[in-house]
């Protein structure tokens, strides 16, 4: 029985179906081991333009940073400008106030330059 079944699988159709059964097999491993690659390079194409898309987006939020800084600065220094001249003023005014009440032509009521000098 045996032998006969070793007989059969002899036969050339026989082994013209187990080569085309081992030919397709090998194409189809091929064609799935292909594809993996081609998966592979696809992803570490992704991965790299990601990575390219994260450091120009750092770029550019380290480039707006430094910018609303540089405009922070240069609004305080601006601040700080406008803040001596208010004080100098309102400094001169106190003195003039003063120097004319002192001499008495000041026709401003006492309560009201109290409240004037309070202000800072």
């Amino acid at each position: 029985m045996i032998g006969a079944a070793l007989s059969a699988l002899s036969t050339p159709a026989v082994r013209y179906t187990v080569a085309g059964v081992a030919a397709l097999t090998a194409v189809a491993w091929l064609r799935h081991d292909a594809a993996q690659d081609a998966r592979a390079e696809a992803e570490a194409a992704f991965r790299a333009e990601m990575a390219a898309a994260r450091e120009e987006a750092r770029q550019r939020a380290a480039e707006a940073a430094s910018e609303v800084a540089r405009i922070a600065r240069r609004q305080r220094a601006r601040d700080a400008a406008e803040r001596q001249e208010i004080k100098e003023r309102a400094d001169a005014l106190r003195e003039e106030l003063d120097a004319a009440r002192s001499r008495g032509e000041c026709r401003i009521p006492d309560d009201v330059l109290d409240r004037l000098r309070a202000i800072r």
